[in-house]
Formats: C-alpha cells, structure tokens, sequence
C-alpha cells in the first residue's frame, strides 16, 4: 500500500471514529437494536496486541478486564516502557476512553488525562470510566488545551495516522512536556513511510530512546479476535449498523460500506490485514524523550 492509497482509506477511517464516538446516541434515538456489548460496551477502538517472544509477558488483569484483554495488552505493551507511577500523564486520541482508565488503575499516576477531539466519546468516557486521578477532556491534537509544562509523559495509541500534521502535533508535545518528559506512541504508516515519523519527532527535537516493531504482534491480535464465536462479523452484518451508517455519515452504497467497514475493523479479509501479513503497512512503537 502506498502513501496516497493509505491517505485515501485514513479518510474512511476517520469517518468510522466519528461514528463510533457517538454510538449510544443513534442507537437510543433511532432504537436500532444490535445484539449483546457490540456497541455500548465498547472501551477501545484498537487493533490489539498479543505477546509472541518468550520474555514478553502478558500483564494479570482483573476478572471484570478479560473481555478487553488484547486491546489492554497494546495498552501494557505502552505504559511499561517509561515509569508512569506518580506522573502527570496525558492520552492524546483516548476514544471511548479505556485505555486512560487502564493505566489510571494499573499504572497509578498521580493524574491521567484522556483526551479526544469528539465530544460524544468524552461524554461516554467520563460516564463509563472512574478512578483516582482520571479524568476526560475535548481537545485538538494540533492544539492542545493545556499549558507548557504540564505533563511528564504522553501516550498516543493507534490516533497519529490521523492528524493532517505530524509536525504540529510534535510540536504540540514538546511544549506541553516537562524537560525530559516522555512520548509513547505506537501506531501504523505504510512501510515506506514509518521511519519518517521519526524523523519528525527528531526534528522538532525529541530523542527517540527506542523503537519496535510489533507488526506480528497486532496481526496475531487480530487472527484471535477473529476466532472468537461472539467477534465483530454479526455486529458488521447488522442492517441497523448499515442503516445507521447510510442515515448519518454518508450515502454510500452496502457494497462500499462493507468494505470500508472490514477494513476499518481489519477483519481477515479486509485489504489492511494483507497488508499488515505481508508488511506493506508496520505497526511501530516508539519511545521518546523531549529535550531536558
């Protein structure tokens, strides 16, 4: 996949965001009804994560965490890689909110911001998520709300692909970390595209401590979620889903919105999964420090 085919399913990508971040409200207005958790129980809009080398452990999660278990295991993956306890820490593309809430509960900083552009998945977070130190907010990723200086470190999952400019968003972070401060980022380019992403955060002045490549880690997430018996191709199937797609984002036809839809969800039959298995498109995770 090239950057321009890349750019053109971000676009789709960015509508299915969107979409999802205002679930509960077409659901309870127009009184669709699809089956089980598939929509209102949702906490995380990511690909997941699954351990494959002998040393990298799988975090002990509560009984009530076992339903999230591969989307919290990209967000261990993350949280692990800097010392979080005690910080002011910032999500910056929290979604519906779960991953803010997992290290809030796991990871104990003394504040743990989730931040997301879309205002109905905010208003969902800070309904569905509590715990010490955890709160929600609105805000731009190219304009953060907040003051310089005010975080020691930034979490940004599976968000960055989406942002018209990385170079803003770099620069947003620098300013609004304390010297030293830490970005975790992980999140997938094209192949040929991936290893400017870290020239731009050099540019801009942070020092990329470490990068990895977790390609087969997400690809082996999404082969287990595809196995599960309760998995997203009912929920894909949905006429309300169709319905409510067609009434409140676009026009399209069934044909184009199960494609778009599978390829968002990546199920294995969708163009971004071949991707991912034959490395057209990385998924990377980067470890930087903001100049001290």
């Amino acid at each position: 996949m090239d950057s321009a085919q890349f750019k053109a399913s971000q676009a789709q990508w960015r509508k299915w965001y969107n979409f999802l971040s205002g679930s509960e409200k077409w659901l309870n207005i127009r009184g669709h009804e699809i089956s089980g958790r598939d929509m209102l129980d949702w906490r995380f809009l990511n690909h997941g994560y699954e351990p494959i080398a002998a040393d990298d452990v799988a975090p002990v999660l509560r009984p009530e965490d076992e339903a999230g278990r591969s989307s919290l295991q990209l967000y261990h993956h993350l949280a692990t890689k800097a010392p979080l306890e005690g910080k002011d820490v910032l999500e910056v593309g929290s979604g519906r909110g779960g991953g803010s809430w997992y290290v809030a509960r796991y990871h104990r900083p003394r504040r743990m911001i989730g931040m997301d552009l879309a205002e109905n998945a905010v208003e969902f977070a800070r309904r569905a998520h509590k715990a010490p130190g955890l709160s929600y907010q609105v805000g731009d990723a190219l304009n953060l709300p907040f003051t310089d200086r005010s975080f020691d470190a930034v979490l940004n999952v599976e968000s960055s692909h989406c942002y018209d400019s990385i170079d803003t968003f770099a620069s947003e972070l620098k300013r609004v970390l304390r010297p030293g401060g830490v970005v975790l980022l992980t999140d997938l380019r094209p192949a040929q595209d991936m290893p400017e992403l870290g020239r731009t955060f050099e540019a801009a002045g942070f020092r990329i401590a470490s990068t990895q490549d977790i390609t087969a880690n997400v690809v082996r997430a999404i082969d287990r979620r595809s196995q599960d018996a309760t998995n997203i191709n009912a929920f894909l199937k949905s006429k309300a889903l169709l319905s409510a797609w067609q009434m409140l984002v676009t026009e399209e036809t069934a044909e184009t919105f199960e494609g778009t839809a599978e390829d968002f969800f990546v199920t294995p039959s969708s163009k971004t999964y071949r991707c991912l298995v034959e490395r057209e498109i990385l998924y990377w995770t980067f470890v930087m420090s903001a100049p001290a």
